[in-house]
């Protein structure tokens, strides 16, 4: 029997509908996404995912024509939509229909259509919130002592490890360890599992009770952990930018940086959206108003970049060190 779950991301409704077989990956994504738990829908909800257990009768199907490929997979053109093909039987075919959107996502094991399913409901979700001027940022967003945060850094340059180092402190909630939003110079939760590799979480001595391996097909296995309710934090105009940089050393420091830096960072990982979710597979299409929503990020990056504190983070490759450096940050009031 089909079983179902619905989300509500800032009035984007999501239902997932979960073929016997596949009703373990259902609840995996409910855990990831439990923050956004909705009642059922009262009418059609703008995103639809169908997730089923089994390999497709035929890759690619009759009458695709192929696009382009991505380092997850090959994309197709199908009468209506996409269809990606992401190796080893995993599929995801999506259309439009109406004023929704509906992805049917299929493999022959759990890992995958796990990976396929929750890399989609980000994507689409991401998309459909571009379009209502909610941005997501590849960065670290947290509340402590009264003021929000922005952290900045490049893919694996330890926001995660930052976050679980400060989670320790009662006095810290978070927007997201990594792609928190931004709507008119306010910072909106997005909390979604920290993410962790488990030699990190291992080296930190991080608590993982509670923590699920996830394994992915092209990028290193890590660790999911949730971020207790109490520590997720509402949302608030923003105080501070601060744009990491690795240095050599075991010194990490803050200190003050340009506004036009700020905005440059800002430009590579909400505007362009370098390190955000998003697959391409599925959202380079003609009526995805591609332009509109680079130019809505691009605003919002201009607006935030002139209202909050700016500071460059020179971070060091030790993350407690950096994590006691952000914590003085913290306890001085900026």
């Amino acid at each position: 029997m089909t079983q179902e779950s619905f989300f509500n991301f800032y009035d984007v409704q999501v239902q997932i509908s979960a073929a016997p077989g596949a009703v373990a990956v259902l609840r995996h994504l409910e855990q990831d996404f439990a923050h956004f738990t909705a009642p059922a829908a009262s009418g059609t909800a703008d995103l639809q995912f169908q997730l089923r257990l089994s390999a497709p009768a035929a890759i690619p199907p009759r009458g695709a024509t192929k696009l382009f490929r991505t380092r997850m997979g090959t994309a197709y053109r199908i009468p209506g939509g996409r269809y990606c093909d992401y190796g080893g039987g995993t599929t995801a075919q999506s259309r439009i229909l109406g004023r929704r959107r509906v992805f049917e996502i299929q493999s022959p094991d759990t890992d995958g259509l796990y990976e396929a399913a929750y890399m989609a409901l980000l994507s689409a979700t991401g998309e459909a919130l571009d379009r209502r001027g909610l941005h997501r940022v590849h960065a670290l967003g947290y509340r402590a002592r009264g003021k929000n945060h922005l952290v900045i850094l490049p893919s694996g340059g330890g926001k995660s490890a930052l976050a679980a180092l400060l989670s320790n402190d009662d006095q810290c909630s978070f927007f997201s360890d990594e792609i928190p939003l931004l709507r008119a110079g306010r910072i909106h939760p997005y909390p979604i599992r920290m993410a962790l590799k488990p030699e990190v979480a291992c080296g930190l001595n991080l608590q993982v009770a509670g923590a699920r391996v996830f394994k992915r097909k092209v990028f290193p296995e890590k660790l999911l952990l949730p971020i207790p309710p109490r520590q997720i934090a509402v949302a608030d105009p923003l105080d501070f930018i601060l744009v990491g940089k690795k240095i050599r050393g075991d010194r990490p420091r803050i200190s003050r940086l340009r506004r036009s830096q700020a905005f440059l960072a800002l430009v590579q990982t909400m505007a362009i959206g370098h390190g955000v979710p998003q697959m391409a597979e599925h959202m380079l299409r003609r009526n995805a108003r591609l332009g509109r929503i680079f130019i809505s990020r691009l605003r919002e990056a201009w607006r935030v970049s002139q209202a909050a504190e700016i500071y460059r983070f020179h971070v060091v490759w030790d993350a407690k060190a950096n994590a006691e450096v952000l914590r003085g940050f913290n306890e001085a009031g900026r």
